[in-house]
């Protein structure tokens, strides 16, 4: 988001539109068949200090009791069914996040994966008897077989791909939309941005605020611009996905009431942006900037058009 100070998707209907075949997931009764070889699998993951330094952290211990769940173990677990949906998000954003960087560096090797997933996407996996899988805080263990499964790959390259899509227009979507002040129209941003989440609302709450003040970018020969010139997938799993972009913004704001500009920002950035998936649509939920040099700042002297 361009610090100036600080400004701040109509992805295939159906998975399978997309050419996508779902990643192909043991059954719960598969599970149980091979529980010491899964016991063995997670912990070999917990064993890793880059993936769990404190192997008794509560993600990992939640981690634990999921997988017991999936087992047939009850018992301790009514603790973790009162969690709030937030804090049941924020262990899985963590231990998920860690997986997948784990297994990514350690790509066709043999054993299991383990992937936690919240239950309503569920329907996105060939899982056999989906509806009844066991659940803990609305989140399902579920265990893969690599070598048993060629379909994981290409499902992610795709959806690289269209995810870089998504982020270059949501960040066009937003400059577009500084463009179009005094008028707020979150129309076109909406549909590459979650309208609830924190991204969308900050830039609301920044176009709001240029209205009120009666700064604009539309006046004559305005030399603006936007550009995004990187875009990296760092990861993603079949919910949540993070890319990194460098972006250029160039801002010059009029003040309609006063006829002089008024503000100057020309900046590259570096952004990480969250992106979400619901009902097999992608879009930006949250966007953060990244560690940069110091942006140059200036205040326009009262020069005329």
């Amino acid at each position: 988001m361009p610090s100036e100070p600080c400004f701040f998707s109509n992805p295939p209907q159906d998975w399978t539109d997309a050419g996508e075949v779902p990643v192909e997931f043991l059954s719960a009764e598969q599970v149980r068949a091979r529980a010491e070889e899964v016991r063995q699998a997670l912990a070999a993951v917990l064993d890793v200090p880059a993936v769990a330094g404190h192997p008794q952290a509560r993600q990992w211990e939640f981690l634990r009791a999921c997988l017991g769940r999936l087992l047939g173990r009850e018992a301790g677990l009514d603790t973790w069914e009162g969690l709030s949906s937030d804090q049941a998000a924020q262990l899985k954003f963590e231990i998920q996040e860690k997986l997948k960087t784990h297994y990514e560096r350690r790509a066709g090797e043999q054993g299991l994966v383990l992937s936690l997933v919240h239950s309503r996407h569920l329907s996105t996996y060939r899982l056999a008897g989906a509806p009844r899988y066991p659940r803990l805080a609305g989140y399902c263990l579920l265990v893969r077989e690599p070598a048993q499964d060629a379909t994981l790959r290409p499902q992610v390259d795709r959806w690289s791909d269209y995810l870089v899509r998504v982020v270059t227009e949501a960040a066009e979507a937003e400059y577009r939309a500084y463009e179009a002040v005094p008028e707020v129209d979150e129309r076109p941003l909406e549909r590459w941005a979650w309208a609830e989440g924190p991204y969308h609302q900050d830039v609301l709450k920044r176009l709001r605020q240029r209205r009120g003040t009666g700064w604009v970018l539309n006046n004559a020969y305005n030399p603006s611009t936007h550009r995004t010139e990187e875009v990296e997938v760092r990861w993603l799993d079949d919910a949540e996905a993070r890319l990194s972009t460098r972006e250029f913004w160039h801002l010059r704001w009029w003040n309609t009431r006063t006829r002089e500009y008024i503000y100057a920002y020309e900046e590259r950035l570096r952004h990480d942006y969250l992106l979400r998936r619901r009902d097999h649509a992608w879009r930006v939920w949250e966007r953060q900037r990244r560690a940069t040099r110091r942006p140059s700042r200036q205040r326009s002297g009262p020069r005329r058009a």
